[in-house]
Order: structure tokens, then sequence, then C-alpha cells
């Protein structure tokens, strides 16, 4: 086992082959500024634009199970405990990529839909090759990081950035994006508010035929006992007082749901309220960030410092093989 003072002395043999060897890493130094130079000279400059907002529950108790009714999913499902998960089920789908794709944007004097702006060059003229053509942009949409929702960020609060190579797209794509969220959630609200009315006054018409039977029943009953009063046809009375009393209790209650319901299908108010609406952007936005820069500068030094005692050990060998 190694002491103490041998450790230390190899790590100062190790850093002065190293630094006889300085020229090897300031070369994988330079080579990693390459790299770095290459892969900011290729990324596509991008303009970026950020809106914040809330979801503005139906007066549940937990917003993220409100929200999952909507879109359509189990509030248990996958990891979906934070609620911008949920708005991932929304925006990535084709339809909804499909209607961004397709808005036609104001380009100065100008107005074109992503999919000519993206579609340029492309001579192809038949239906099936728009429609391949169409899929491949939703594709290129999902995977190129143009649309982002941010999940680390405050309980119930959502961050929507958009990316675009256009400021005048990332900045009305982002405002029109939440309006579109906000128009499906509230078509799906009416829709389920809608066949819940449904199912109630289905069930109202139920309950008001069994009230009618059993005030029937009752009325038929007092008129063959009008003039007899024994225990039995009491209590044969109380049972149906009771019934008729059962019968109304939840024909009214499914009154004032049928009513209910209706103001919500017909209510228009925002389910999403915009916390942070989106700036338009000045500039372009990091093309190679700070992190990324770093993280390629220290793999540059590491390597060549791994490589350069490599060439010190190779060279000693050689020599020591050379010279026996």
């Amino acid at each position: 086992m190694k002491s103490h003072n041998e450790e230390n002395t190899d790590i100062f043999q190790l850093l002065a082959i190293m630094r006889s060897r300085k020229m090897v890493i300031f070369t994988f130094v330079i080579i990693s500024q390459f790299i770095a130079l290459v892969i900011y000279l290729t990324t596509p400059v991008r303009y970026t634009a950020q809106s914040q907002f809330i979801f503005k529950t139906g007066g549940g108790e937990n917003p993220i199970s409100d929200l999952a009714a909507l879109v359509g999913v189990r509030s248990g499902d996958g990891n979906k405990s934070n609620i911008s998960a949920y708005f991932d089920v929304i925006l990535f789908t084709n339809e909804f990529i499909e209607k961004v794709l397709q808005k036609r944007w104001n380009l100065g004097n100008d107005s074109m839909a992503l999919v000519e702006i993206w579609g340029r060059g492309d001579t192809t003229k038949s239906e099936r090759d728009g429609y391949r053509q169409l899929r491949e942009q939703i594709h290129r949409f999902k995977t190129g990081k143009y649309l982002l929702v941010e999940k680390n960020v405050r309980p119930g609060l959502v961050a929507l950035t958009t990316r675009f190579d256009q400021a005048e797209i990332a900045y009305e794509a982002n405002r029109y994006i939440v309006d579109l969220l906000n128009e499906y959630l509230l078509l799906n609200n009416k829709s389920q508010a809608s066949e819940n009315r449904k199912f109630i006054e289905t069930r109202l018409k139920e309950v008001e035929a069994e009230l009618k039977a059993n005030e029937e029943k009752f009325l038929a009953f007092s008129l063959a006992n009008q003039s007899i009063s024994t225990a039995s046809l009491t209590l044969a009375a109380s049972r149906h007082h009771r019934d008729i009393e059962i019968s109304q209790e939840v024909f009214l209650q499914l009154k004032k749901q049928v009513e209910l319901a209706k103001i919500e299908e017909r209510k228009e108010m925002p389910l999403i309220e915009v916390i942070a609406s989106p700036q338009y952007p000045l500039g372009p936005g990091d093309r190679l960030g700070a992190k990324a820069y770093l993280v390629i500068s220290m793999a540059g030094i590491i390597l060549g410092a791994i490589f350069s005692v490599m060439i010190h050990y190779f060279t000693a060998a050689w020599r020591s093989r050379k010279t026996s």
C-alpha cells in the first residue's frame, strides 16, 4: 500500500510530465476551441420568446386532476406529477402542430406559413408528396426544439418558450399557441359539460317518470282507502309518502345540476391566465451556451492531459526497449 508521501510524489510526477508536454495539452485546447467554433457557426440563429401562465381550474381542489380530465388522461399516468407535463400531451399532437405550421405569419410586407418557409425549394406538387412533406415538417417541429415547456418552475406555473429563425414568428407564435391552447381547453371543457348535461337530463326524465308513477300510486291508494283507517294502511301510506319525498328530492337536485351544466357549457371565461406575456426578441439567443463552451474547453484540457501522460510513458517505454 502506498504511503501519503508516495502518492504526493506520483501527483508531482504527473504534473511535471504534463508541464513538459504542455504543447500537447495546448494542441487539444486549440482543437476543442475549433470544435466549439464549428458548433457555433453551424448552429442556426434562433430568436426566443417566453410566456408564463397558469391553468385556472373549474373549481376542483386539484388543478392537475382537472387538467388531466380535459386532456383525456389519468392524473396518475407516467411521470405527470407536474402540471406542465399535461400541456406536452396537447402541444405535441400532430393536429396541434399542424395548426401552428399552417398559420400565416406577417413577415415585413408579406405573410407566409411555416410550411411554405420550410418547403422552399421543394418542387413536389402532388397531393401525396404534399402530405409527406407536411408529416416531415411535423417531425422537424417535434425534434427541433422550436417549442419548449419548462418543467422546473413553481408548481402550477407553466413557462412556454418558442424558438424560431425569425423574431416575428418567435414572438407571434408564442402568443398564438397560448390562445390556441386556451381555445382547445375551453372547447374540451364545453364538450365535457355538454356530455354531462345530456346525461343529467336523461336521468332527470327517468326520475320525473318515477315521481309521477309514485304520485299516481299514492293517489290510487288514497282513493281506494278513503273511509278505512288501520295500522297497516297507515304504514303503507307513509311508505308512499317516503317514496314521493325521495323522488322529489332527487328531482330537485338533478334540476339544479342541469342548470349548472348549462351555465358551464356556455361559459366563455378563459381557462389560461397569462402571468408574463412574451417580449419581442431584440436579438438572437446564444447559439452556444456558456455551459456548453465550458464543457468543451474542459474536455480539451482533460484529453490533452491524458494524452500527454500517455505519450510520455509510451516514449519512455520505446526508448528503454531500444537501448536494451
